[in-house]
């Protein structure tokens, strides 16, 4: 094979990769920014229904462990931050959605579920419930801060 084929084929992929990268894993689907200030992430109703119930998920699981915490069990703080963590069940529709979503979005998803992770790991090794209730307040700052960035749009 000619070396400058070969060199120019590799690069050619390289910018189509770059590309590829650049719109599906950091940019997503986005609109212009509002006067809030948030920037509307564009999905379809299934995909934004999809987000929702994910987030709805989240406040029943914090409801969850903040019941539990008053109980100090232990135990159903780790089961309910174990469901929130990043081994949960996602369906068909994560694909679409993640390429979608902008990569801060992405990034303070993940940070969030990982933290959950991490509560449930805590909660196994006898941590206390105050201890627990102070990493979900922490964690839901991330919360917080992504509904201030972002909002959810869906496709005309």
């Amino acid at each position: 094979m000619n070396k400058n084929f070969y060199f120019l084929s590799m690069a050619v992929m390289a910018t189509i990769t770059g590309a590829v990268l650049l719109k599906f894993v950091i940019l997503g689907k986005t609109g212009e920014v509002g006067a809030d200030g948030r920037t509307p992430v564009v999905l379809t109703e299934t995909e934004r229904d999809y987000v929702l119930g994910e987030m709805r998920g989240l406040v029943e699981g914090i409801i969850a462990i903040n019941e539990a915490a008053l109980e100090d069990d232990l135990d159903a703080i780790a089961v309910a931050a174990k469901t929130m963590g990043m081994s949960g069940n996602p369906s068909a529709e994560t694909t679409s959605v993640m390429g979608k979503l902008p990569i801060g979005f992405k990034t303070m998803g993940v940070g969030l579920h990982k933290e959950f992770d991490r509560m449930a790991a805590m909660a196994r090794s006898g941590a206390s419930a105050r201890e627990l209730q102070q990493a979900l307040n922490e964690n839901m700052h991330k919360c917080v801060a992504c509904h201030a960035a972002y909002k959810i749009e869906t496709e005309e």
